[in-house]
């Protein structure tokens, strides 16, 4: 999979990876993206549960637990504009 993350709104920056973990400074480990087999992907983040996201981590020999506290929309500011958010089938 390619890879591409942007510094601070600046340019962009391309990589190939066949695993990607997405890491808050304070917070830890907030997702996971794995090419499992060309064009095979296993994605997984926190909001989908501890249970399963510490259960991805182990299987990858990731030495890290996390412990998260779901909140709801109305615990925290709307953000500026609309969001996007892919339709199923689309």
């Amino acid at each position: 999979m390619i890879v591409e993350y942007h510094d601070k709104l600046g340019n962009a920056h391309r990589v190939e990876a066949t695993r990607v973990v997405l890491r808050d400074p304070v917070d830890g480990i907030m997702g996971l993206a794995i090419e499992t087999a060309p064009r095979h992907y296993f994605l997984i983040h926190r909001g989908e549960g501890d249970v399963a996201m510490n259960r991805a981590l182990e299987a990858l020999g990731i030495n890290e637990t996390v412990v998260t506290d779901l909140v709801t929309s109305e615990d925290f500011p709307k953000p500026p504009g609309e969001l996007w958010t892919p339709k199923a089938g689309a």
